[in-house]
C-alpha cells in the first residue's frame, strides 16, 4: 500500500490586477468540499478565483428559474419573446 496522498489534476483562475483571468493547470491533494490543497502548480501569493459546484448549480437553477418566469412558463403557449 502507497503511504504518498492520492493527487489528482484541476484547474485554478490565477488573478492579477488589470489582467484577464489565467487558467492554470495544478494538482491538488485533499479536498473536503470546503478547502483543497493544491500540491503544485501556483506560487506563494498568488490568487485565484474560486468557484465551488454549489455555488456554480444554484447559478444554474436562478438561471433556469428566470427563463421560466418569461411568458408564463412556456414559449410554445403564446408566451415567447417577439410577441
Amino acid at each position: 500500500m502507497s503511504t504518498q496522498p492520492e493527487t489528482r489534476r484541476a484547474v485554478v483562475f490565477v488573478m492579477a490586477e488589470g489582467q484577464p483571468l489565467e487558467p492554470r493547470g495544478v494538482m491538488i491533494g485533499l479536498n473536503d468540499w470546503d478547502f483543497t490543497e493544491v500540491v503544485s502548480g501556483l506560487k506563494e501569493g498568488e490568487l485565484i478565483a474560486v468557484v465551488g459546484a454549489a455555488q456554480l448549480r444554484a447559478s444554474q437553477d436562478e438561471f433556469l428559474d428566470r427563463m421560466r418566469s418569461f411568458g408564463g412558463g412556456g414559449m410554445g403557449r403564446g408566451g415567447g419573446f417577439g410577441r
